[in-house]
């Protein structure tokens, strides 16, 4: 975020990261959300992942499935980011939770994230 009256004074007020197909790429922005957390100067730094879920991950499935129906990078995703989008038309609705959302919302959490300073 950068304040216009002073631009020198700034922040980092989130990481987004992109990706198509997850394929054991879940551990990468959790790795980062992690080692930001570490730090006094990062923790505040949210970390999201927005991604068109090629695989399906985040889809909801019957909960006769492993982890009640919800994948295991859907369930990493949800304890350890601060949120996840998802940009594809099979998802909305009842697949939706708190923190992994259709990828129109970003831009409203992204906008409430940077007017909380």
């Amino acid at each position: 975020m950068r304040d216009s009256a002073h631009p020198w004074e700034s922040r980092i007020a989130a990481i987004i990261s992109c990706n198509t197909s997850l394929r054991e790429r879940i551990a990468q922005p959790c790795y980062w959300k992690l080692r930001f957390g570490a730090c006094e100067t990062l923790k505040r730094v949210s970390v999201f992942l927005a991604t068109t879920d090629n695989d399906g991950d985040f889809l909801l499935q019957d909960s006769d499935s492993r982890y009640g129906g919800t994948s295991r990078d859907r369930v990493i995703a949800e304890h350890e980011l601060d949120g996840a989008y998802i940009m594809n038309a099979a998802f909305g609705g009842h697949h939706e939770s708190d923190m992994v959302k259709s990828f129109e919302h970003i831009f409203q959490d992204t906008e409430a994230l940077a007017s909380t300073g």
